[in-house]
């Protein structure tokens, strides 16, 4: 599987390269010394946390992200007036109920 950040460099070729495993023990040690239990609904956050992501770089794909998505929901034409969208809604529950 490619390498989901384009931005990141490749390792120095001399360099010897840790395995994943070794990456992650001293965040997993910490993590334990901090009374850290994951339930694991949280461990993308810590672990971008601990492994040192920067916040406002990861905050900032997501802005762009999200505004795009915006967009193309706005080009996408016109949409169906919210009134409308519930009161289909609730006709198709009421019959369940």
């Amino acid at each position: 599987m490619p390498d989901q950040d384009r931005g990141r460099k490749p390792p120095d070729k001399g360099r010897a390269t840790k395995t994943l495993a070794e990456k992650v023990r001293p965040i997993q040690e910490r993590a334990g010394q901090m009374g850290f239990v994951s339930d694991g609904l949280d461990d993308k956050a810590f672990m971008d946390e601990a492994w040192g992501e920067d916040d406002q770089d990861a905050e900032q794909r997501n802005l762009e992200a999200v505004r795009a998505v915006i967009k193309a929901g706005l080009d996408s034409g016109s949409g169906i007036p919210a009134d409308q969208v519930f009161a289909g809604l609730h006709a198709r529950y009421a019959k369940r109920i």
